[in-house]
């Protein structure tokens, strides 16, 4: 996976930038991301290797579920709550 700008999520997600930064936080402290500035800009991604280390396949279901939900959900649907 790589690394995507904070900015370029909220687009695609309803809510407010201090909300989504408040979220990006919680996941950077506890271990789930790494967090890489560049700019003004901060590229958030994903600590994939140690994720797999303590959860052996659980990220992979977790796509793959999502994976399936979006090619089953109707266009205008996908994305939203």
């Amino acid at each position: 996976m790589g690394e995507d700008a904070c900015n370029s999520i909220g687009g695609e997600i309803d809510v407010h930038q201090t909300t989504l930064s408040h979220h990006y936080r919680v996941l950077r402290e506890a271990g789930v991301t790494w967090t890489t500035v560049q700019g003004r800009s901060r590229l958030v991604r994903l600590r994939r290797d140690d994720l797999d280390a303590l959860f052996p396949g659980l990220l992979d279901s977790v796509l793959i579920a999502e994976r399936r939900t979006c090619e089953t959900a109707p266009a205008d649907t996908v994305g939203t709550p």
